[in-house]
């Protein structure tokens, strides 16, 4: 029996035989690249669900260490800052304490949306 080749089997084609019979070899090909194609996806969540964790667990240390950066007096009004009456170094820790608690902050929303990201692409 003698095979004739109509295209490259790498490529997804079909086999033709004398009688008039073909083999379809593009179910055979595609599938171990759809596996493929499905690991990387899995292992991208996973990465991405890795990341987003790590994202969490520093956004929490920064508000641990820094507080929110949102102050409030106990009285309930909020206290304005002006520089005759505190050190201007202080204003400065304070600038910087406030910024790195909006890091913190932003780091647990961007660390929750990538883990939601990776679970949705699941689905």
């Amino acid at each position: 029996m003698s095979v004739c080749v109509s295209t490259l089997p790498e490529r997804g084609g079909s086999l033709v035989f004398k009688s008039g019979a073909t083999l379809s070899l593009e179910s055979t090909m595609s599938a171990p690249s759809a596996r493929a194609m499905e690991e990387g996806q899995e292992d991208m969540s996973k990465a991405m669900n890795i990341f987003g964790l790590l994202l969490n667990l520093a956004g929490v240390v920064l508000l641990f260490l820094f507080g929110m950066p949102f102050r409030i007096a106990t009285g309930g009004a909020t206290i304005a800052w002006t520089t005759w009456n505190i050190d201007l170094l202080v204003k400065k820790l304070d600038d910087v304490y406030t910024v790195l608690g909006w890091l913190g902050l932003l780091a647990i929303v961007l660390g929750t949306l990538l883990q939601v990201w990776a679970t949705m692409e699941r689905w």
